[in-house]
């Protein structure tokens, strides 16, 4: 792998090994990223993930749906760019995308070994209407990997790619939870991560206490359409949806097992799908007076 570099290191909490990583990709100068590229990039990825599950024994047991259940991440990262009204054109010589697994005993030789068989690369087809096929070559660099922030009950954090949630599964308009429906969201997504947790530990989360809530400073800043992300999935094919997200820090307050979860796994539903990845934003500190409402930085 001549001009590769790697970390090798894995993400441990408590007795737990999870995954989380930066993947470094060289591309072509002028690359053109089209604005939705959410579920061809899934599809690329789909691939590296089967080849990861297929190289561990101890997953094959797993249904490909559970597996992906646990994978979540963040949209590509484009140091140098000019948004233009048919895309993003990069002028970087490398870009950036993080990936969360929320399984123990995937060390750094899984990654490699996967992409070996891809050629180390990652290939994002993208249909163009009444045009050609576009096709973005990804060359694997370099991966690192991230230690974990220092979890605690109640956390604050910044969304990597936007958080979807669901109504239910038969409503057909208006069917993604807006910031107006807290409490249905609260049900929502206390639901994903308890399914979530019961297929890692093989039993539910003893809950006594959630609580979710959404920053609303950073609301009011805001105008409400940058609050939230509409993806277009499967552009060009015959059965083209969108996806709404929201793209709005919040604070949880749960078991720590529950939200380190969520944050290894992804918050919310469709993950697979390059939605839900979070990061630490701020440790919410005890208050030593009650008229201190600050928080203070997690450094």
């Amino acid at each position: 792998m001549s001009g590769s570099r790697i970390y090798n290191c894995l993400i441990i909490t408590g007795q737990d090994i999870f995954m989380r990583f930066k993947l470094v990709f060289r591309v072509e100068e002028d690359t053109f990223f089209p604005f939705n590229y959410q579920y061809e990039l899934a599809a690329g990825l789909y691939k590296l993930f089967m080849l990861i599950k297929q190289n561990h024994p101890r997953y094959t047991y797993l249904k490909n749906h559970d597996f992906l259940n646990q994978i979540t991440f963040s949209r590509i990262e484009i140091p140098k760019r000019v948004i233009t009204k048919e895309g993003i054109k990069c002028f970087s010589d490398f870009v950036f995308l993080k990936v969360s697994l929320g399984f123990n005993d995937i060390a750094s030789d899984a990654i490699w070994k996967a992409f070996s068989k891809m050629n180390n690369q990652l290939l994002i087809y993208k249909k163009q209407a009444n045009g050609p096929m576009q096709v973005i070559n990804m060359q694997l660099y370099e991966v690192e990997f991230f230690p974990p922030p220092e979890f605690e009950e109640t956390m604050k954090f910044k969304m990597l790619s936007p958080l979807v949630l669901t109504k239910n599964s038969k409503a057909k308009k208006n069917k993604f939870c807006s910031l107006q429906e807290q409490d249905l969201i609260l049900e929502r997504l206390k639901d994903s991560l308890s399914e979530k947790f019961q297929l890692l530990y093989g039993h539910l989360p003893p809950i006594e206490e959630f609580e979710f809530q959404f920053d609303e400073l950073y609301c009011q800043d805001r105008q409400e359409k940058d609050l939230y992300s509409l993806i277009k999935m499967k552009e060009g094919s015959g059965h083209p949806f969108s996806v709404l997200g929201i793209l709005v820090p919040f604070k949880i307050t749960a078991p720590q097992e529950v939200i380190k979860v969520g944050y290894y796994s992804g918050f919310g539903e469709k993950t697979s799908l390059g939605f839900g990845m979070v990061e630490s934003a701020y440790r919410v500190l005890p208050r030593r007076d009650p008229q201190d409402k600050n928080e203070v930085p997690h450094l």
